[in-house]
């Protein structure tokens, strides 16, 4: 926060920065997120891989209100994605290949171009609108979470 500060040429506050810090765990999901990972998780096993400490991550996974069977912190990794140690870590904690992976995300910069540089072939960008669509990564785009379950194969509720 302070070095963001100093980039846009506003004062840095540590109470600010600390309110920011605690206010985090209190995020909700995106509309229909809950009910979109709810119906994957019949079909298959959902894991996090966050860049957020330990504790920020639980209770963030806990907000989304749907069954994580692992929850992987920046803190338990020791590093932050794009990092590909953040990715390696991952394949090492589940015991998967690339290939055994679908990896969904809304940032083609911190996880979609890692996820492809490490071999992840099948990837999901769930455009919010936020970043660039990078079409060449060999993702497919969706901009309704909705859409997440129809791409296992799974009909629309």
């Amino acid at each position: 926060m302070e070095r963001a500060s100093r980039s846009v040429g506003i004062e840095y506050r540590e109470d600010e920065a600390r309110a920011v810090y605690e206010r985090i765990p209190t995020w909700g999901p995106y509309p229909g997120v809950t009910e979109a990972l709810n119906r994957l998780a019949e079909e298959v096993p959902l894991v996090i891989i966050t860049n957020s400490d330990t504790a920020h991550a639980v209770r963030l996974a806990e907000n989304l209100k749907a069954p994580f069977e692992v929850v992987i912190s920046a803190e338990e990794m020791g590093v932050y994605k794009p990092r590909l140690r953040a990715f390696e870590y991952m394949f090492d904690k589940l015991s998967v290949t690339p290939d055994e992976i679908v990896h969904v995300s809304a940032s083609p910069m911190y996880d979609h171009r890692s996820a492809a540089i490490m071999g992840i072939e099948n990837k999901v960008y769930v455009d919010r609108g936020f970043e660039h669509d990078e079409q060449w990564l060999g993702y497919e785009r969706i901009t309704d979470i909705a859409d997440l379950p129809v791409l296992f194969g799974l009909p629309r509720p």
